[in-house]
């Protein structure tokens, strides 16, 4: 499995009749930085320290659903390689952590968090951090 598309398929658990993919928007306020900083090198930091903590709860969802599925925010943030070694034709070093992010799968992240959220996603640019850091993320599963 990839984190990324082309899949050779869907997850299983999309094929399911019944199934369910609950929705979370985590919302973290961008920590105050000196206005010497990298903007987009502090927003990077504040990003992954909650995809971490993010992931780690959505596994452990994952974990206790039968025919679960987690979908990250964005993308894989599983392996400590430079590059993902899927470009190479290599296979994934860490593939129990690896899952599809909701974009691979096709979502509209921006339009689901404004129109069921009613969160605006923001990015940081050069000179100026977003002001809120929200990762939408989701678990797949069977119907219980």
């Amino acid at each position: 499995m990839w984190a990324c598309p082309p899949f050779p398929a869907d997850p299983p658990v999309l094929s399911e009749p019944g199934a369910v993919c609950e929705l979370f928007l985590t919302e973290i306020p961008m920590p105050e930085i000196p206005p010497e900083a990298d903007c987009k090198a502090e927003t990077e930091r504040a990003y992954a320290a909650a995809r971490r903590e993010i992931d780690a709860r959505l596994l452990g969802i994952e974990r206790r659903l039968p025919r679960a599925l987690a979908l990250f925010g964005g993308s894989c943030r599983g392996c400590t390689l430079p590059a993902c070694p899927r470009a190479e034709g290599r296979p994934c070093p860490r593939p129990q952590f690896a899952r599809p992010s909701l974009e691979a799968l096709g979502f509209d992240v921006s339009a689901a968090a404004r129109e069921i959220f009613g969160a605006e996603l923001e990015w940081a640019s050069d000179s100026r951090p977003p002001a809120t850091i929200r990762i939408m993320s989701a678990v797949l599963r069977a119907p219980l």
